[in-house]
C-alpha cells in the first residue's frame, strides 16, 4: 500500500474531524450533536465504526443520547449497492449471487461496519443468511492500523510514558483485524463453538455451509427472528411484543443466559463470544440465545483462566489486596510500572466501589460493573501496568456483556449469578487438577524417590508386611505381633488402592504417545509394580483363606 494511501486516510479523518468540530460551533441547537457525531463515523467508516458500536452499549459512562443514535451503527450503516455486491461475488465465486443461490434478497437485512447480511435459498430449499464483506474494507483497516501504529511509534519517541499502554491495545487491534476481516477464520470459529454448545438449552449456533464460504462471503443456516436489538428499539419506541412474549421471552431470564453463555465459555471451555452486542444476538424460543457473527473470539489458557476467576472473585468480594496480586498475574509492567503507588490508589478506590456496611455479610458493588473495570483499567494505565492480551480480550468481553444487559434489562443485578459460578468453576478445577494424570504421576515419582532402593524396595516392604507369623512363638512374642497380624486388613487395602492406581497410570500411558525413553521405562516399571502388588495381594489372600491344619 502507497504512502500516498496512507496520507489520504489521514487526511480523509484530519477533514471529518474538522467538520465535526465546526458543525458543533455553528449548530448549537440542542439534540443535533449525536446525530452529527454517528454521521461522522459513519462518513470515516472503518475501525471508527466499531469503536462506535463499542461505545453505543457503554449507557452507564456516555450520555444516552448519545448511545441511541450510536445504535444504528450495529446494524444500519448504509448498505452496499447491488452492483458492489455482485462484484464480490463476481471476484470470490465467479458468478452473481441469483446464479450461485436458488433465491438471493439483494436488499440486506443489516448492513454493519465490516459487511451485510442477506436472505437467501440453497438448491435444496435451505434458508440461509449471506454475510458479504465490503469490497474496500481490507484497505481501510489497515490504513487505520498503520496510522495508530505510527502514533504508537510516536509516543514512546516523544516518552509519553501514560500512553504506552496504546501499544498492546494496537497489537490486539491487529489481531482482531486478522480474524474479523477472514471469513475462513470465523466459519471456523462457528464450528468450533458449535461443538462447545452441542445440546445447549441456552445458546445456538448455526452451521456453516462450507461449498458457499469463502475469505470475503460467509453462509449459514438462518436464524428467523427478532434481534436483542429489535427489541431494545421496540421497548423504547413502545411498539408492541407480542412476537417476543409468544416465544416465552423474558428480559431478565434472556440476559441471564448471555452472562452465563459467555462465563461458561470462558473459564470452562477456554473459547468465548468475544463482541457480544444486540445486533448479534437473536431471540429464540424459551429464551434462547442464536449467535451470528463469530469474528471475534477470545480463548483463555488453563492458567489464566484459574487467574482470571481468582480476579473476578476478588472484585466481586471486594478484597483490594487480592485484587493486586492476582492482576500482577495477568499483566507486564511497563519502564514506569509503580506497584506501590497501584496497590495505595487500588485501596483507596474500591472505598468507592462497594457499600459499606456490608449487606448480610455480603459486599456489594454500589456501581455498575463497567464502571468498575473502566475504573481499574484507567488505575493500570496510569501507573504503567499493563494486562496481558488475554486478560485484555476477557475484560473487554465482559465490558461489553455488562453494557448489554444493562440496555436488555436495565436493574437486573447478575452478580450473585457471577460470583456462584467462578466459585462452582475454581471447585471443579481443583478437583480436576488434584486427580489429574500429571498429578499422580508426581506423586508416584516421588514414592519412587523415596524409596532407596526403588518401586522394588517399597514392594517388599508391602510383602513383608503382610507375611504371616511362622513357627512357634512364645506367648510373649505372639502378642508382640499381634498388632501386625491386625494391621492385614489396614495393609490389603493399601495395597488394592496402590494397586488401582498403578493400573490407572498404565492406561494414562498407554494412551500417550510413547516416544521417549523416559516414557517406555516408566511404563514398564508402573506395567512389573501394578502386576507384583496383584501377585503380592492375591497371594496374601490366599494365604488369609487357606484352612487352618
Amino acid at each position: 500500500m502507497s504512502l500516498f494511501a496512507y496520507a489520504r486516510r489521514a487526511m480523509q479523518v484530519a477533514w471529518v474531524a474538522v467538520k465535526l468540530v465546526v458543525g458543533s460551533l455553528l449548530d448549537r441547537r440542542s439534540g443535533t450533536e449525536p446525530a452529527r457525531v454517528r454521521a461522522a463515523l459513519e462518513e470515516l467508516s472503518g475501525s471508527f465504526l466499531k469503536f462506535g458500536q463499542i461505545l453505543s452499549l457503554q449507557i452507564e459512562t456516555i450520555p444516552r443520547p448519545y448511545c441511541d443514535a450510536l445504535l444504528n451503527l450495529l446494524d444500519r450503516v448504509p448498505p452496499l449497492s447491488r452492483t458492489e455486491v455482485v462484484q464480490v461475488f463476481q471476484q470470490e465465486m465467479g458468478d452473481s449471487p441469483d446464479k450461485v443461490f436458488k433465491e438471493f434478497e439483494f436488499d440486506p437485512i443489516a448492513a454493519a461496519s465490516i459487511g451485510q447480511v442477506h436472505r437467501a435459498m440453497l438448491a435444496d430449499g435451505t434458508p440461509v443468511a449471506v454475510k458479504v464483506q465490503r469490497p474496500e474494507i481490507r484497505e481501510i483497516f489497515r490504513r487505520d492500523v498503520a496510522l495508530l501504529q505510527a502514533v504508537v511509534s510516536l509516543v514512546r519517541l516523544l516518552r509519553l510514558r501514560g500512553l504506552y499502554f496504546l501499544g498492546v491495545s494496537v497489537q490486539e487491534f491487529r489481531e482482531w483485524l486478522e480474524d474479523e476481516l477472514d471469513y475462513l477464520r470465523e466459519a471456523r470459529n462457528m464450528r468450533e463453538l458449535g461443538a462447545q454448545n452441542a445440546g445447549s438449552q441456552t445458546a445456538e449456533i448455526p452451521r456453516v455451509h462450507s461449498s458457499y464460504t469463502t475469505s470475503r462471503i460467509l453462509t449459514m443456516d438462518l436464524l428467523a427472528g427478532s434481534t436483542a436489538l429489535d427489541y431494545i428499539r421496540m421497548r423504547e419506541e413502545g411498539a408492541c411484543l407480542d412476537d417476543l412474549l409468544r416465544l416465552g421471552f423474558e428480559p431478565s431470564r434472556f440476559a441471564l443466559n448471555i452472562v452465563t453463555n459467555f462465563i461458561r465459555g470462558a473459564f470452562e471451555e477456554g473459547t468465548f463470544h468475544a463482541d457480544l452486542h444486540p445486533a448479534n444476538l437473536i431471540v429464540l424460543r424459551n429464551n434462547k440465545v442464536g449467535y451470528v457473527d463469530f469474528g471475534i473470539v477470545g480463548t483463555l489458557s488453563a492458567e489464566t483462566r484459574t487467574k482470571m476467576i481468582l480476579l473476578t472473585l476478588a472484585y466481586l468480594h471486594g478484597r483490594p489486596d487480592e485484587i493486586f496480586r492476582t492482576l500482577l498475574d495477568l499483566a507486564v509492567a511497563g519502564d514506569d510500572a509503580d506497584f506501590d503507588g497501584f496497590r495505595r490508589e487500588l485501596g483507596r478506590r474500591t472505598l468507592t466501589w462497594y457499600q459499606s456496611p456490608a449487606i448480610g455479610g455480603v459486599i456489594e458493588l454500589k456501581m455498575s460493573l463497567t464502571h468498575a473495570l473502566a475504573d481499574l483499567f484507567s488505575l493500570c494505565r496510569t501507573h504503567g501496568i499493563i494486562p496481558t492480551g488475554e486478560a485484555t480480550t476477557y475484560i473487554r468481553a465482559m465490558f461489553l456483556a455488562d453494557g448489554l444487559v444493562t440496555r436488555l434489562a436495565p436493574g437486573l443485578d447478575y452478580v450473585p449469578q457471577l460470583r456462584e459460578m467462578c466459585e462452582a468453576y475454581l471447585l471443579s478445577d481443583s478437583f480436576v487438577r488434584l486427580f489429574s494424570s500429571q498429578t499422580l504421576l508426581a506423586w508416584a515419582t516421588r514414592m519412587a524417590d523415596w524409596s532407596f532402593s526403588g518401586p522394588i524396595g517399597v514392594l517388599r516392604l508391602f510383602e513383608r508386611a503382610l507375611e504371616p507369623p511362622s513357627g512357634t512363638s512364645s506367648p510373649e512374642e505372639c502378642a508382640r505381633k499381634a498388632p501386625r497380624r491386625s494391621s492385614g486388613f489396614a495393609s490389603t487395602l493399601l495395597l488394592l488402592t496402590a494397586a488401582l492406581v498403578a493400573l490407572a497410570l498404565n492406561r494414562q500411558l498407554v494412551s500417550q504417545d510413547l516416544d521417549s525413553l523416559p516414557s517406555l521405562l516408566l511404563l514398564g516399571v508402573s506395567l512389573f509394580g501394578s502386576g507384583r502388588l496383584l501377585y503380592i495381594l492375591g497371594r496374601h489372600s490366599g494365604r488369609r483363606q487357606s484352612p487352618r491344619s
